[in-house]
């Protein structure tokens, strides 16, 4: 294990009682690994990965609103409005590079696809940095 020390937070999520419980345990995986870079994490992070059941892995790593919701979620819900605007903004310019380039339906639908999983990655970890932390995360992608 490393010699890793939380930033402190910016406030008490772990008593406050509006924030779900699955909030809290990704709150509390977040909290407890080094921060996590675009899409690498690091080896404690993979460590207690590897160690969690399954189902709580997907609760950890994945937001199935975003997923399926992408930018409304993102923006309406986790008010995190930088994030969504650049969901959208790739999502236009996947459809904008389809009718360009004259792509077949499945291929801008693929890149659909992998922009809203990007978001469901992506979405646990902006909402812990700005709500835990009260990180200004700017266009962080």
């Amino acid at each position: 294990m490393s010699d890793f020390m939380p930033e402190p937070d910016a406030y008490d999520w772990r008593n406050d009682p509006n924030l779900k419980e699955k909030w809290k345990k990704r709150f509390a995986f977040f909290d407890s690994v080094p921060p996590v870079r675009m899409f690498k994490g690091s080896p404690e992070m993979a460590a207690r990965l590897k160690a969690m059941p399954w189902k709580e892995r997907l609760l950890v790593l994945n937001n199935w609103l975003a997923f399926f919701f992408t930018f409304i979620y993102v923006g309406f819900f986790l008010k995190l409005w930088k994030q969504a605007l650049m969901i959208f903004g790739l999502a236009m310019l996947a459809g904008v590079i389809g009718v360009i380039f004259d792509l077949p339906d499945n291929v801008v639908r693929a890149l659909g696809f992998g922009i809203s999983y990007l978001s469901s990655l992506r979405a646990n970890y902006w909402y812990y940095l700005s709500k835990a932390k009260g990180k200004n995360i700017g266009w962080m992608l």
